[in-house]
Parts: structure tokens; C-alpha cells; sequence
């Protein structure tokens, strides 16, 4: 289903920014996550 798909996009995008912190096309993403 699209949730699971969007929460698996989530664990994706909040792996490069822990990877990548630098990264400054997770950090919007990574925001997004702790709404």
C-alpha cells in the first residue's frame, strides 16, 4: 500500500542522512519523519 511504501521511503531517507549528514536533500525528508 502507498503507507508502507512512504514509511519505507522514511527508513530510506533517515539511512542517507545518518550516512550522509551533509546530505542537504535528506534533511527536508528527515524533518518530515518527526511529524
Amino acid at each position: 500500500t502507498a503507507m508502507v511504501d512512504d514509511y519505507i521511503s522514511s527508513l530510506k531517507c533517515r539511512v542517507l542522512a545518518v550516512k550522509q549528514p551533509s546530505s542537504s536533500v535528506a534533511t527536508p525528508d528527515f524533518s518530515r519523519i518527526e511529524l
